[in-house]
């Protein structure tokens, strides 16, 4: 089974990427841990039972790599669709840290 996790990060601009392959929260696997080093911290933004399956193992990952993590979690699908949803992760991200420049 593969693991997929999207992610966002911000520098200069918001990007999101898709990061797939085999084992992705396995600890000795450096891939994504190598995306965040230059930061040394982590945001992820995720559905709520994605975090019910994979929390434990992200968490575990992160820490073991030394990658401070924020994990904001929300629910995805059309009901939760709404500007309370967003503005709930644009405070995640402004409580993170991230601001836009110019």
């Amino acid at each position: 089974m593969q693991d997929e996790v999207s992610r966002s990060h911000y520098h200069r601009v918001i990007t999101n990427t898709s990061l797939k392959q085999d084992n992705v929260f396995s600890k000795d696997n450096k891939d994504l841990a190598k995306c965040y080093e230059r930061w040394g911290r982590v945001l992820a933004v995720m559905d709520s039972n994605i975090f019910d399956v994979y929390g434990e193992q992200i968490e575990a990952y992160f820490e073991h790599h030394k990658l401070d993590l924020k994990i904001h979690k929300t629910m995805i699908g059309e009901k939760a669709k709404s500007m309370e949803t967003l503005l709930s992760i644009v405070d995640s991200m402004t409580e993170f840290g991230i601001f836009r420049k110019v």
